[in-house]
């Protein structure tokens, strides 16, 4: 009796020591979504590229396309077809994919999760879920290959 009545009292310290630890893993997506924004806004680089993919009931490419943005205006690395550009111009920046984000919160989406570069602050993976009831409207953004684009050498005059 005693080694069972041990066994269950470490079992049940165990259980709170897990639920305990859950319970502070993340601060709410809507502080940690301020907080990368506003780190976003300070080392936002003048140029960079990105890879994304997005994964949703839509008919996507095979390989996820990659934009260079200037000055906040994005043009695809390669080849895109029409069709499939207008599908990413609302994924096309970092802040179109914030906005993605905060659109779902404002909607009070059922899911919103986020994590994000803590460098700079940009999203690496998004996944949003508006309605319970509402089959097919997940959809889910990975970043990769972010890179900081160095404006060209200037050819120094003689």
């Amino acid at each position: 009796m005693s080694k069972q009545l041990s066994a269950l009292t470490l079992f049940a310290i165990a259980c709170v020591a897990v639920v305990s630890a859950s319970q502070q893993v993340t601060p709410p997506i809507e502080s940690r979504l301020a907080k990368a924004e506003s780190l976003w806004v300070v080392k936002k680089p003048d140029a960079y590229q990105f890879t994304v993919r997005l994964t949703c009931f839509c008919r996507l490419p095979e390989t996820p396309p990659s934009f260079l943005v200037k000055m906040g205006l994005s043009e695809p690395i390669g080849t895109l077809d029409p069709e499939m550009r207008k599908t990413f111009t609302y994924y096309d920046t970092v802040e179109k994919l914030f906005a993605h984000l905060r659109r779902a919160m404002s909607m009070k989406a059922v899911k919103v999760l986020a994590d994000f570069d803590p460098a700079l602050g940009y999203p690496t993976h998004g996944e949003t879920d508006i309605s319970a009831t509402i089959a097919d409207d997940e959809m889910v953004f990975d970043v990769t290959g972010f890179k900081v684009v160095k404006p060209a050498a200037r050819p120094r005059s003689r």
